[in-house]
């Protein structure tokens, strides 16, 4: 094995310019991502939901023929999400959704390498450059970044979370103990799977602060989630917002969504271990690489809390693998605290040489090494042009222009946005029939035709679509002609006048 000094001491040596060269470069790829990633039908139909609050329609809609959404989680996300509506057409709404999402799971990451930075911007730089590109080299960091998934949004709230206590106190004060289980009580409110994160915090304050602050942090977070169980219902409707969040979702059966079979739990471990590993790996490796050097007990509190958190997080990323629906984003939050960690550890200046140069410059390089060798010998690049391509920026605003010239007259199913922006209009997103399906749940063929335009003709699904399912609720759907419009499309005519 080699010797940490001789390999620190060489890589000092090289020179600073490059480096800058490259974190542009991973900057430049990051932004690339967010500007192609509008094109990923999974982005359209998760967007939908959240902008078509701002058109009065219900993010929990009864089974009684109106719109469906599929939204089976708390609404805190479609409420941030919704934000983006001030992006304009549908490309600019999910290219400022992406962008608040990069934001908020990437900024609670950033404030934590600061504190364990000693407030030094430099040294936080670097441990940014590393989960940036640790984010953009693997397939967990891919999912949360170029999918908008609330896996992140709920992340960053566990992570504000974790900032709200002052890790140089034993006993933090009652002011934020309780915005410390605010927090949790917002990130469980956004996704119910960060339950076990935020258990994890209130243990890791038990063990690491004290008792009492542990259960008094829980206290809160239990208080938070009943008001706004509250609140949400008196705004969404307690039954309707229970059947979505709770009825199918608990339903849901124990298959992979593709093949419709169970997955052998050998494989779901499997699956689980090859996304959470990159994390745990980085954890490991830059653990050793500052081996020896003294750090502070607040920053050691940091560390192991985020630890802790992401192991209390490993139950749920197996379940959330083993049902229907699950994938790579539930495991990507484990791995994500684990790089957090990592990017904390090398955030920390250096206790024999504070203001060395040298050391500050040999973290930069080893801080881009691994996720470097990921990202050029490994199959990141072609899975990220593959999921790019799976469709375009251009081909959204071809959808929008043909809804413009057909009003009222086209159903997408896997493209809501496109109705959405030009004609304020949702109709069924087809996940949410996927949704109900794989629950037990069947839409009827009137209620169906319900929550659609009186004069509609065609149904336009994307290339290669998830599913189609509106042939098999509407038999008196006949095959139609490719619109030039839309190329790659496949249209079914509506008989209906």
């Amino acid at each position: 094995m080699p010797d940490r000094s001789s390999l620190r001491s060489t890589v000092s040596k090289l020179p600073p310019g490059p480096f800058l060269v490259i974190v542009a470069g991973l900057a430049t790829y990051a932004a690339w991502i967010i500007h192609a990633a509008p094109g990923m039908p999974w982005n359209n139909v998760k967007l939908a939901p959240a902008i078509a609050l701002w058109h009065d329609y219900n993010l929990y809609p009864p089974l009684d023929g109106s719109p469906l959404t599929d939204w089976v989680q708390g609404p805190i996300g479609a409420l941030i999400y919704s934000l983006a509506i001030v992006g304009g057409n549908a490309n600019g709404m999910l290219s400022l959704a992406m962008i608040i999402q990069f934001v908020m799971v990437m900024l609670p990451a950033i404030l934590l390498m600061l504190r364990s930075a000693a407030h030094q911007p430099q040294r936080a730089a670097v441990g940014f450059s590393l989960l940036l590109g640790f984010t953009l080299a693997t397939d967990a960091g891919m999912n949360i970044v170029l999918t908008l998934v609330l896996d992140s949004i709920a992340m960053s709230f566990l992570l504000l979370a974790l900032l709200a206590i002052r890790p140089d106190e034993t006993h933090p004060s009652t002011r934020r103990e309780i915005l410390c289980g605010l927090l949790l009580a917002l990130a469980i409110w956004t996704k119910q799977t960060l339950l076990f994160g935020a258990a994890g915090l209130v243990i890791g304050s038990m063990l690491l602060l004290s008792v009492r602050c542990g259960l008094r942090i829980a206290l809160a977070a239990i208080v938070g989630c009943f008001f706004l169980l509250g609140l949400f219902s008196a705004i969404f409707g307690f039954h309707d917002m229970k059947f979505w969040m709770w009825d199918v979702v608990s339903r849901h059966p124990w298959i992979e969504i593709i093949t419709g079979q169970p997955r052998p739990f050998s494989e779901v471990l499997l699956i689980a271990m090859n996304a959470v590993a990159p994390g745990f790996v980085l954890l490991i490796g830059v653990a050793w690489l500052r081996k020896g050097q003294h750090a502070s007990q607040p920053a050691t509190r940091d560390l192991a809390m985020l630890c802790i958190i992401a192991i209390a997080q490993l139950p749920a990323a197996i379940i959330g693998l083993a049902k229907a629906g699950g994938w790579l984003n539930h495991p990507g939050t484990v791995a994500y605290f684990f790089a957090v960690a990592a990017c904390c550890i090398i955030s920390r200046p250096s206790q024999k040489t504070p203001a060395s140069t040298h050391t500050l410059r040999a973290d930069a390089w080893v801080a881009l090494a691994v996720p470097l060798a990921v990202l050029i010998l490994g199959d990141s690049l072609q899975k990220l042009r593959q999921a790019i391509h799976s469709g375009t920026r251009h081909q959204l605003t071809l959808t929008e222009s043909l809804v413009r010239q057909y009003p009222t007259q086209i159903h997408l199913p896997w493209t809501p946005l496109a109705s959405l922006s030009v004609e304020r209009r949702l109709d069924h997103i087809e996940y949410g029939l996927v949704d109900l399906q794989l629950a037990g749940f069947h839409l009827t063929p009137d209620l169906y035709l319900k929550g659609l335009p009186p004069n509609l003709r065609f149904v336009a699904y994307t290339p290669s679509p998830l599913t189609r399912l509106a042939p098999d609720i509407l038999p008196e759907l006949q095959p139609s002609q490719p619109i030039d419009q839309l190329p790659g499309f496949t249209l079914y005519r509506f008989p209906r006048q």
